[in-house]
């Protein structure tokens, strides 16, 4: 596993609360899901270069997975 896997995999499973679960298939729902919502936003970030095309397929990416269609995944705290 590549190193950047790494980190957002464990941000991921720091974000859930980590620690030792007392119910395995609700933590790893819970950890899948964040893992998931934390690989869409590095996507998303990793084509916005401030160009119009570069913008244009971040917010595609994030309108595709969005379960809301308001283009702002689940970090609205980090696009800032």
């Amino acid at each position: 596993m590549n190193q950047k896997i790494k980190k957002i995999a464990l941000k991921a499973y720091n974000n859930i609360g980590g620690g030792r679960p007392e119910d395995l298939s609700l933590f790893m729902s819970k950890y899948s899901e964040e893992l998931a919502n934390l690989i869409i936003f590095e996507c998303s970030k990793a084509v916005q270069d401030g160009t119009k095309e570069g913008d244009y397929f971040s917010m595609k990416i994030e309108e595709f997975f969005s379960d809301n269609n308001d283009g702002l995944l689940f970090f609205k705290e980090e696009k800032n």
